[in-house]
């Protein structure tokens, strides 16, 4: 018997195969799966979002997020980032010394000054 529980598995290792092999890949798991109204909804969202879909009439319609946007299958034995939580911790930091949202474009450039001057490099 299948257990929903490997789903949770299984979808996101997609990120993990070759590009090119994602959407046979991705229907394989999608007939794997239990048939109830909660995982087709799944299934329907995870193929608009990040798979996309092919129509009856042979007509492509894209994915949201074309795999080439998630997929990991170079990046990861390269050692490169999965994610941007370096970016997103640059971000939070940023914004904490900055001190709002939409800064005056003097606080911006003052910022800009600041954070080049803790980077070590030449501020002008």
């Amino acid at each position: 018997m299948w257990c929903i529980g490997s789903a949770h598995r299984k979808i996101p290792a997609l990120t993990f195969a070759r590009p090119a092999g994602v959407p046979d890949l991705f229907d394989q798991v999608a007939m794997d799966l239990p048939h109830t109204p909660q995982i087709g909804e799944l299934v329907d969202y995870f193929e608009r979002t990040y798979i996309g879909r092919t129509l009856a009439s042979g007509y492509h319609v894209a994915a949201t997020y074309p795999i080439h946007l998630w997929n990991n299958h170079i990046g990861t034995p390269l050692g490169l980032p999965r994610t941007t939580n370096a970016v997103d911790a640059w971000h939070r930091s940023y914004n904490a010394t900055v001190g709002c949202h939409h800064p005056t474009i003097w606080k911006f450039i003052l910022s800009l000054k600041r954070e080049q001057g803790l980077s070590g490099g030449a501020a002008c």
